[in-house]
């Protein structure tokens, strides 16, 4: 995988079968397994995978959330995003008490960026188009912080990854257990108490939470979910 000849090229390598599938342990306590429904409209065998009823509207928050994840406590990030993944980078964050930088472009669109400017992340503006603004947040991550990519990065690969893991079947070369069956997630991620380093989990089959890290509950943004009269409005936007 690499970037474009604007900001420079960068390879980095596909995860492997394992991380895809530790990926989904780091995941899936705040991210249910989103719907599979039936599509006969646009052919006979045709299913549709509701990737509309994450958090944020999209899979690229499973990205974002299985690179936070993995950081070091204390750590920072920044991002470049013209929507989607900032919106994944800025919930993750804030689901994990990151700090987290969001660098998108001036052409953003007016809705995302009311979207995100209900996360406590940096919003910063910067350039006319998405090369700009990843430049600016590369440029960030040389000062100390890490830099997640959007699309070229083993840890956010893995976590895209996670999607095919809850198909009926899964893919063969990930497949490892019984498949999982997809069924609608909660409104919101579920609740989570900080715990003490020394206090084991109640569960053996948890998967262990970030050292370090205390899961906090993010807004949950009203894209692509319906009307729920379940759904905890969203905070009022920062001034």
């Amino acid at each position: 995988m690499t970037h474009g000849t604007e900001t420079g090229t960068r390879r980095v390598r596909s995860p492997a079968r394992g991380e895809v599938l530790d990926a989904e342990k780091r995941i899936r306590p705040l991210l249910p397994p989103t719907p599979l429904v039936e599509s006969p409209e646009l052919a006979p065998r045709a299913l549709l995978k509701l990737e509309t009823f994450q958090p944020t509207g999209s899979f690229k928050v499973r990205g974002a959330l299985a690179l936070l994840t993995r950081l070091a406590p204390g750590e920072r990030v920044v991002a470049a995003s013209a929507g989607n993944h900032a919106l994944g980078v800025a919930w993750a964050a804030t689901a994990l008490g990151v700090e987290a930088t969001v660098v998108v472009p001036e052409t953003a669109a007016p809705a995302k960026l009311a979207a995100l400017e209900r996360f406590p992340v940096e919003l910063l503006r910067h350039g006319a188009g998405y090369d700009e603004a990843e430049r600016h947040a590369l440029a960030l991550a040389g000062e100390g912080r890490r830099y997640v990519s959007a699309y070229n990065d083993p840890d956010v690969i893995a976590g895209g990854g996670t999607l095919a893991l809850e198909l009926p079947e899964g893919p063969p070369h990930l497949r490892s257990r019984s498949p999982m069956t997809p069924s609608a997630p909660s409104p919101t991620p579920p609740a989570a108490t900080p715990a003490s380093p020394s206090t084991p989990s109640s569960s053996p089959s948890s998967p262990p939470r970030p050292p370090g890290r205390r899961l906090l509950r993010p807004p949950l943004l009203p894209v692509g979910r319906g009307p729920s009269p379940d759904r905890p409005p969203l905070p009022p936007p920062r001034t």
